[in-house]
């Protein structure tokens, strides 16, 4: 038989998220009572080095907060090798992809060290959706600018590495 946490127990647990979500730069947009009510649908995700936290091709149901230590993104080639593409530190976020257009995950994630993370599942961010509209909007309005920020890096970086004869041929068509 499971227990059911006691009320004591969930307040500590939603005090502890709400300490770690503080140190990132999404609760800047939020007040402190939008910041205790978003702590009722995160957990926490404590990863040993070297530990899976997801894998490219997997169902994409939930994305994750850095508190502390540094993933390592990783994108499998062509060739079937895994490249590391980025490497992400505290305040950073990780797998919003996925979960929010549905499809699977386009890239591995593995903690480079011991780290820290705040996870947000599919479900809890539909539900945080359904029950306090507003706040779901002020989040999803903080990934959509980090996806656009990932957006126009990966631009960049592909227009220094494009041979100039791409360019010509993708003017043709």
């Amino acid at each position: 038989m499971t227990r059911k946490p006691t009320p004591e127990y969930q307040n500590k647990f939603h005090e502890e998220i709400l300490d770690l979500f503080l140190r990132l730069p999404f609760s800047k947009y939020l007040t402190t009572s939008e910041l205790w009510t978003i702590t009722k649908y995160m957990n926490i995700f404590k990863v040993k080095k070297k530990e899976v936290i997801f894998r490219e091709g997997e169902p994409g149901n939930f994305m994750c907060f850095i508190v502390e230590g540094k993933i390592l993104v990783l994108k499998e080639s062509d060739k079937g090798k895994r490249v590391p593409i980025a490497e992400l530190g505290p305040k950073r976020s990780l797998g919003e992809m996925a979960m929010i257009d549905q499809s699977p995950r386009s890239a591995s994630a593995i903690a480079a060290s011991d780290s820290i993370l705040l996870t947000l599942s599919k479900k809890g961010f539909d539900k945080l959706t359904e029950d306090h509209p507003r706040i779901a909007v002020i989040l999803l309005k903080r990934i959509a600018v980090i996806l656009c920020a990932y957006i126009r890096k990966t631009s960049s970086e592909l227009a220094d590495n494009m041979p100039s004869d791409n360019l010509i041929k993708l003017n043709k068509k």
